[in-house]
């Protein structure tokens, strides 16, 4: 018999979140960040964050634009606003899905946004066993 199985992947998400975000926007990016946990580890890199914490099951550290997070493997980060950010991301984690986002945006077209859906889509983010021979 043969057969093909998918297995899912554990995800590892950055959201990096530069100055100049607002409360009220960082508060939509955390809402789409908490929505992704139950995919896999969800990091918080921000400008507004003085020290590493663990909380709402999302790893929060701060954002230095000179020296991004060090990671293994990333399956995507999302940049609120700043392109040139967006631009170091896809060099230092080159097989992620790097996307600038805008808080506005998720908040007006995201509302049902099924993560899974999205993730799924993304090539790097399966992972098939090879077929078995009978």
């Amino acid at each position: 018999m043969r057969c093909s199985k998918t297995v899912p992947a554990l995800h590892n998400f950055l959201f990096m979140i530069p100055a100049g975000v607002t409360r009220a926007e960082e508060e939509i990016i955390l809402n789409l960040a908490r929505r992704l946990t139950s995919m896999g580890y969800v990091y918080v890199a921000s400008s507004g964050v003085e020290t590493m914490t663990d909380r709402d099951d999302m790893r929060f550290l701060p954002l230095h634009p000179r020296a991004l997070p060090s990671f293994g493997s990333m399956t995507g980060v999302f940049v609120v606003h700043n392109p040139g950010l967006a631009m170091l991301a896809r060099v230092n984690y080159p097989d992620a899905h790097v996307l600038v986002i805008d808080p506005a945006r998720i908040q007006e077209d995201l509302a049902d946004f099924e993560p899974e859906t999205v993730i799924a889509s993304w090539p790097a983010a399966r992972m098939t066993l090879p077929r078995q021979a009978a």
